[in-house]
């Protein structure tokens, strides 16, 4: 593979390239796919072309080489459509690629600077006259780099092709229901533009979709501002119909609370255990030498200050008496052998009062 640095890039380079690289890419990601979507993928984006002879032309499917339907033009325009209809129904909605004899084209070599290259298409435009027989406004041109030439000047083909021919060429296609892409020369990089603008089926049905979808933004963007201050209507009608009940029900809450507060305090007072309670409790339940000198009774808990031989004794009857977390505060021994403690433990009204 060889490399010239030295060769201008041109936009119709550049076009070649991309649409190169684009092709190996899509052959790529389509060799990825599962067979049916491949099949459709294949169909949605098909591309076909015509062949123009004398008087047989060939249909192609451009994926499908060596294949194609031959088109006696000599038969009715009817029975043409009926064939395409029937062997190639997808080539009526896309638009073709028309290959013409190379003898329909005037072809024409010159030199340009180098420094012209970027504006090939214009500089041969101003050439047109001279190269030319016909009348500038009645041909299409095209025209391609074919070398670089002596002196710094570079080599272009350019070809040359009347309206006329190319409007004859869509017209005969469009009376079997065809459409012309484009105009192609056989085994030449020389393409024209088609002189007709007419739509395939498939690009009717395109607009028609593009039109609902715009209409339809259209028709949002106008209906969007009543439909938010309908909302917002409805939204402040709805609070104005809940500020009535939503206040007095901030009005019987308040209420509620009001009733319940003298029997929270009540409740609070049952929940704390009976003095007289806790002391018939612990005199049934201490050992006889035990003596209560202070009593604490606090809500849930009990305290005591107390006398006795062994203050763990107090500890493990009460205990057995049902208290919970029982614990020996402190203890300290006296002149009479006994010792002072001090007890805490937690109780329920309920076990004061079962005891």
């Amino acid at each position: 593979m060889r490399i010239d640095l030295n060769t201008p890039v041109t936009f119709g380079i550049l076009i070649e390239t991309a649409t190169s690289f684009w092709q190996w890419w899509t052959n790529l990601l389509g060799d990825l796919l599962p067979g049916v979507a491949k099949a459709w993928l294949a169909n949605s984006v098909e591309h076909w072309s015509v062949g123009v002879t004398d008087q047989h032309w060939q249909l192609r499917r451009n994926s499908r080489e060596g294949e194609f339907i031959a088109l006696d033009m000599a038969e009715p325009a009817s029975v043409l459509q009926n064939l395409i209809e029937r062997l190639a129904p997808g080539a009526r909605e896309r638009r073709l690629t028309v290959f013409i004899p190379a003898s329909d084209v005037l072809t024409r070599n010159i030199r340009i600077p180098t420094s012209a290259v970027s504006h090939m298409r214009a500089v041969t435009k101003l050439q047109l006259e001279r190269l030319s027989p016909f009348a500038s406004e009645t041909v299409h041109f095209d025209c391609r780099l074919t070398g670089a030439g002596a002196q710094g000047d570079t080599d272009v083909e350019i070809g040359i092709v009347q309206k006329a021919t190319l409007t004859q060429y869509a017209d005969r296609l469009t009376a079997i229901g065809l459409t012309a892409r484009r105009f192609e020369v056989a085994d030449r990089k020389l393409s024209f533009h088609s002189v007709r603008n007419t739509w395939t089926s498939q690009e009717r049905y395109q607009v028609r979709l593009a039109g609902a979808a715009a209409a339809t933004w259209i028709l949002a963007l106008l209906i969007a501002p009543s439909l938010r201050d309908h909302e917002v209507q409805s939204l402040s009608a709805e609070l104005a119909a809940l500020r009535g009940p939503a206040l007095r029900a901030a009005a019987e809450h308040d209420e509620l609370e009001r009733i319940a507060r003298p029997l929270a305090a009540a409740s609070h007072l049952v929940a704390q255990p009976n003095a007289l309670d806790v002391l018939e409790l612990l005199t049934n339940s201490i050992p006889e030498d035990a003596q209560v000198t202070n009593l604490l009774v606090e809500k849930g808990s009990i305290r005591f200050l107390g006398i006795a031989k062994d203050p763990h004794a107090v500890v493990a009857a009460l205990r057995r008496a049902g208290l919970r977390s029982v614990h020996l505060i402190a203890s300290s021994p006296q002149d009479s052998g006994e010792q002072s403690f001090e007890l805490a433990a937690s109780i329920k009204p309920s076990e004061a009062r079962t005891h």
